[in-house]
């Protein structure tokens, strides 16, 4: 999931992210059918992302991933994202921070 989340975020495909890597409660709390238009506009000017799993702690039906994100002109952050097994998937459901 992590990686799709990088991949998804180099190419701006802010719909996949929306439709497919967030829980639908996420995606309800990003604006719903805006969401892709509202992560767009907060990643306008971020240049050259990376987004990779440092580590997670899986917890049955839920997991949290750290991740270290990495932008152009930007230092390396880590944060935690909180994911919800849903579809048979994990998929993001919050930013813990």
């Amino acid at each position: 999931m992590v990686e799709q989340l990088d991949r998804a975020t180099r190419a701006g495909d802010w719909r996949r992210i929306c439709d497919r890597l967030f829980t639908a409660a996420a995606r309800r709390r990003a604006g719903g059918r805006e969401c892709a238009k509202g992560l767009r506009s907060a990643a306008r000017d971020v240049r050259r992302p990376r987004i990779e799993l440092v580590g997670i702690e899986l917890r049955g039906r839920s997991a949290r991933a750290r991740v270290r994100t990495r932008a152009a002109g930007q230092a390396p952050v880590t944060e935690v994202l909180d994911l919800r097994l849903e579809d048979g998937r994990y998929r993001i459901q919050a930013l813990a921070g």
